[in-house]
């Protein structure tokens, strides 16, 4: 889910005279290419901020974060939410487990896999990590805890979840979703550490990742999912939907966030597009001032764009997706040298 995990701070580097003006990139040092405006677009505020590109990796870096963030994650934001409630009748939930059990401990269900229909879409996310549902999970960011639910009602057994505005804390057999950040993980080691868009959300990219790669153990795997700066970047610059500011503190890039992990000692495995029709239809709101929030909006149910529009954006960003060039992106590391 979309939370910040630690206080916002500038995070370009300082120059020379001590000041606050930035003169290198944080992940790579490279110079300042151009200075991008940006609104708040999402929850209307319209407050305005300012976004450096590097010149070398092409990352963005929010200039100067605000100093109070809770503005812009108000009790409204949707990832303050109550979980979702998944009840279902028991042959269901039976069905459900043994599916799961099919596709995640069987080498035969990881081949046909691809060809059940109506599989919950976490189930592409974590094929790739080979996965048992005895391994140890944790979830950073996970926000109200809803996917970690999920797994757990279809038999992943040792799940846990921190974010630090968290609403429903849990603690039970299997699942653990506890408010708290990433110093509350000295110690813990998992088989696996997943941050489905949150990391763009911190800070200090480098020590986040370098906090990931201490959490893994030896044969670990960490599955990040990102927007990422691409064609929809190059179409759309500052009302891109998923630049979110001041939300969103770093946009990288393939280079950058290769360049980062690998400064904490990560090495990138794998990785694939999973970018929707929402970089074109929530980026075309923007472009005419209306808000995510707004009942006008695609998500709100509103109809400014037609079914076949709507079709067209989607095949887009299917197209995109399968060129490298979609603007939400899954990338999986593991430990140097593993």
């Amino acid at each position: 889910m979309l939370l910040p995990i630690c206080g916002c701070v500038n995070i370009w580097t300082m120059n020379r005279a001590g000041t606050t003006e930035p003169s290198g990139c944080p992940l790579c040092g490279g110079g300042i290419k151009a200075e991008i405006v940006a609104r708040e677009m999402m929850l209307e505020l319209g407050d305005e901020f300012h976004y450096l590109e590097c010149s070398d990796c092409g990352c963005l870096v929010l200039k100067d974060p605000p100093r109070s963030i809770k503005r812009y994650y108000p009790k409204r934001y949707y990832a303050y939410a109550a979980p979702t409630l998944h009840n279902c009748s028991f042959l269901r939930r039976v069905w459900r487990k043994t599916r799961c059990f099919f596709v995640f401990e069987c080498a035969l269900g990881r081949v046909v896999a691809g060809r059940l229909k109506r599989v919950p879409g976490w189930y592409p996310w974590l094929l790739p990590c080979h996965v048992k549902r005895c391994n140890r999970i944790l979830d950073i960011g996970c926000g109200n805890g809803d996917l970690l639910r999920q797994m757990h009602d279809e038999g992943f057994s040792d799940l846990t979840g921190i974010d630090p505005f968290c609403n429903a804390e849990t603690t039970s057999v299997g699942i653990r979703i506890k408010r708290g950040g990433l110093e509350d993980l000295a110690g813990s080691r998992y088989d696996l550490v997943m941050l489905h868009h949150s990391l763009e959300h911190m800070p200090k990219q480098v020590d986040v990742l370098r906090t990931v790669a201490k959490a893994l153990r030896d044969n670990g795997m960490a599955l990040i999912r990102i927007p990422v700066k691409n064609h929809a970047w190059d179409v759309y610059r500052e009302y891109w939907v998923s630049l979110d500011a001041p939300r969103h503190l770093c946009i990288h890039t393939e280079r950058s966030i290769e360049l980062a992990a690998g400064k904490a000692g990560l090495r990138l495995a794998a990785k694939r597009y999973d970018s929707s029709s929402f970089q074109f239809w929530g980026s075309e709101q923007y472009l005419r001032g209306i808000s995510l929030t707004d009942p006008r909006s695609v998500q709100n149910g509103g109809r400014l764009f037609s079914f076949s529009e709507i079709t067209k954006f989607e095949q887009m960003a299917q197209e995109l997706n399968r060129q490298g060039r979609g603007d939400q992106a899954i990338f999986y590391f593991v430990k140097c040298g593993s």
